[in-house]
């Protein structure tokens, strides 16, 4: 590698062999250091300036779905404040990865650009919203991090996101996520997929079903506690998924639970 760089023999190499490159850096006992990378980076950009957006917000991408000290290493490459803009456009693979320290990084050295250049610090187009939407958020506290700072907003825009993050966390049995969520935006009723909900059950997360529909603060529980019949009609459902997948205490719980209801149903209309 260091062969073909000193000799810029590089043309055959493309944006698929770079982030194999970074990846190798965050390998056990990897012998890739930064200065080869920070040498492949600047070989493979255009040798004049200006360097085209994309490849610019392609690379930090790419740097942002390893570690940290990629991403520093890229700030040290693009110096330019319209270039550090753009790092905010690698956010959501930090999020990704559950980065707090390296949304803080950009979120820093972005507000030092838009100072220098006027424009907003928060560089943000379609394309980040979609990759928020794929790179699944995990961690709470990246979550609460990117809604307090504004990149995550209680809007209809960023509903589709946050809703993505609440399916992916009920279907992995991430209850901690889903009760931020739901204690965060208390003015909409956001719940999960009946898709997600199935997903939990095949995968035995008695934790999450507990939550939806055994604890009143859940706002699963708050949008359709008003409607038993349709409660009981999905706890049915979700127990024909837990037969066929042989879960027992799954089974035992909603068993009891559609009982349960069924009783308080019957005293109600008495």
């Amino acid at each position: 590698m260091a062969r073909h760089i000193a000799f810029g023999d590089i043309d055959n190499f493309d944006i698929d062999t770079l982030n194999n490159i970074m990846e190798s850096t965050c390998c056990p006992q990897t012998k890739m250091t930064d200065e080869v990378v920070h040498a492949f980076v600047k070989s493979w950009l255009p040798p004049q300036q200006p360097y085209h957006d994309q490849d610019i917000s392609m690379i930090v991408k790419h740097a942002a779905s390893h570690s940290h000290s990629l991403i520093k290493l890229m700030h040290t490459i693009f110096i330019e404040a319209n270039h550090r803009l753009l790092f905010t456009r690698a956010m959501p693979q930090c999020a990704n990865r559950g980065d707090t320290q390296s949304i803080k990084f950009i979120l820093d050295i972005a507000q030092d650009a838009a100072t220098t250049t006027g424009n907003s610090p928060l560089n943000l187009n379609l394309d980040v919203l979609t990759d928020f939407k794929t790179n699944r958020i995990t961690d709470v506290e990246v979550m609460a991090m990117l809604m307090d700072t504004g990149i995550i907003q209680n809007t209809q825009q960023y509903h589709p996101i946050i809703v993505g993050v609440l399916d992916h966390a009920c279907s992995n049995g991430l209850v901690d996520m889903m009760t931020f969520i739901h204690e965060r935006l208390t003015d909409v009723k956001l719940v999960p997929s009946l898709h997600s909900m199935e997903d939990a059950v095949m995968a035995n997360h008695l934790n999450v079903i507990v939550y939806l529909f055994g604890d009143q603060s859940s706002t699963m529980w708050r949008a359709m506690s008003q409607h038993p019949t349709h409660v009981i009609r999905l706890l049915i459902q979700l127990r024909h998924t837990a037969f066929i997948d042989g879960h027992v205490k799954m089974i035992t719980w909603i068993t009891n639970r559609i009982n349960q209801l069924k009783l308080e149903r019957s005293s109600t209309h008495k």
